[in-house]
């Protein structure tokens, strides 16, 4: 044979490379493979030796480049010899390795998280439940939609548990689908519970209300005015060597947040402000604020300014839900004023739980009608409630009350307007609550429903206050 076929032949059996194909065991010991190589053009056919160490375990001849086989899973080595017409051996490609594999079914069980955000970097983590996964086991993520899969890197935590790893510059938004693959070729698609990826959401900072700051001071109700920011996110106010995160933070909306903070003792100099949404990305505005050293013998301030009254009038009204005698109707006319104040002092501030914790005095004008009598009941309530406010979103906020006091009652004749026949005086315990509208500038809408319990020397009433009133926030 020329030295170049020869030359030709070493070329392209050096390239041997085994496949394993998918396992079908004809005993519990062997393997079924198949072994295939490129043809070489001039040959009869090949002969096939295989061995394990020094002991031959298989030696076939066969016409075609391939050859189908069954032995037990192992380390080997192959040896394939070129046959002439006369099926004489004429080359070969010398003893190269040949490992056997046992076929394994990967079973993916259960993936977490089922639902997470993009971001421009980094690696996104799954922690998965495999049943046999191995260390050469691959795993992927295909989209839902079509589109190429996305390989990952993973590692075993425990036994059916493996961390799995993908680059985040590779995928898009949309819906996923885990699927493991054994060096064998057996996979598994993980198609009854999908991955959502959501997309990426970068805040920007654009504007601060206020820049100038001073130690030791408390500072309510800055604004931060910007793009998406995202419930749920988190503010910082950081320099090198010093950090420190406002003790509220309120998103009115995608565009606007306030914080409120307290600079301490905290160094002077520039600090960056850092928003983080949920998702993990985040802006820095360098310079944002500046912290001035405080002046000396300045009194430090702990708690927030005493700006906290309140003030509103609006209508209120009566249903009666169960009276001593008689079967009372609603009269659709009354009026109320509340005045409040926020308990703000150090002991209050000290726990954040308690600090919209108030007093509110409460004035309550209604009146009750009994069509057997055609008398009408009219009565001003006089009390004192404690309330929380919780605060909500985009300046609501919702607020439970509790709270005692005198009454006055004045038994007319003739409805509203009649001579007075008879007078008392009672007193009420009530429950209420509220949900309130806050504007920037102070000015508020609210409105809610008390229930009352009063008593009188003659009998009491149970009875229902709904009400809607305007006010303003000093």
């Amino acid at each position: 044979m020329p030295n170049d076929l020869k030359k030709t032949i070493l070329i392209l059996l050096a390239a041997l490379c085994p496949l394993v194909m998918p396992a079908a065991q004809e005993s519990p010991e062997l393997i079924e493979q198949e072994l295939d190589w490129e043809s070489v053009e001039g040959v009869w056919g090949y002969e096939v030796v295989i061995r394990e160490g020094n002991d031959e375990v298989l030696r076939s001849v066969v016409e075609d480049s391939y050859i189908n086989f069954s032995l037990p899973p192992g380390e080997y080595e192959v040896n394939i010899l070129l046959l002439n017409k006369f099926k004489k051996s004429v080359n070969e490609t010398g003893w190269k390795p040949l490992r056997i594999l046992k076929a394994l079914q990967p079973v993916v069980r259960e993936f977490s998280p089922r639902r997470e955000f993009l971001r421009s970097s980094g690696e996104l983590k799954l922690t998965a439940e495999v049943f046999q996964a191995r260390e050469n086991t691959r795993f992927f993520l295909q989209p839902s939609a079509g589109g190429p899969p996305v390989e990952g890197k993973h590692r075993i935590l425990e036994e059916e548990s493996v961390e799995i790893s993908f680059p985040m510059r590779e995928l898009k938004e949309g819906h996923y689908i885990l699927s493991a693959e054994d060096p064998s070729g057996l996979s598994d698609r993980a198609e009854a519970f999908t991955l959502e990826l959501l997309p990426i959401i970068k805040p920007e900072i654009h504007k601060v209300s206020i820049r100038k700051l001073l130690q030791q001071e408390v500072y309510n109700d800055i604004e931060i005015s910007g793009e998406n920011f995202e419930e749920g996110l988190s503010v910082r106010i950081l320099r090198k060597g010093s950090e420190f995160e406002p003790y509220e933070v309120i998103r009115e909306s995608d565009r606007i947040i306030r914080i409120s903070l307290i600079t301490a003792k905290n160094p002077p100099g520039r600090y960056a402000l850092e928003i983080t949404n949920p998702s993990g990305e985040s802006d820095l505005r360098n310079n944002s604020f500046f912290i001035e050293e405080a002046p000396e013998m300045e009194i430090v301030s702990d708690i927030p300014p005493l700006e906290t009254m309140t003030v509103m009038g609006g209508l209120s009204f009566a249903i009666p839900a169960e009276a001593s005698y008689g079967d009372p109707e609603p009269v659709p006319l009354g009026l109320v004023f509340k005045a409040r104040h926020d308990l703000v002092n150090s002991l209050f501030w000290q726990a954040p739980g308690l600090r919209y914790l108030g007093v509110e005095l409460d004035l309550d004008s209604s009146h009750i009608y009994f069509p057997s009598s055609e008398f009408t009941y009219s009565q001003l309530f006089t009390g004192l409630y404690l309330y929380y406010r919780v605060r909500l979103v985009r300046g609501w906020s919702l607020i439970p009350r509790a709270g005692m006091g005198v009454t006055f009652l004045h038994v007319n004749d003739d409805f509203l307007f009649g001579e007075p026949i008879q007078g008392d005086t009672g007193y009420g315990t009530g429950l209420g609550g509220s949900l309130q509208r806050l504007w920037s500038n102070g000015f508020l809408i609210e409105g809610g429903m008390d229930y009352r319990y009063t008593r009188y020397t003659g009998g009491y009433f149970h009875t229902i206050h709904p009400w809607l009133a305007g006010g303003y926030r000093f």
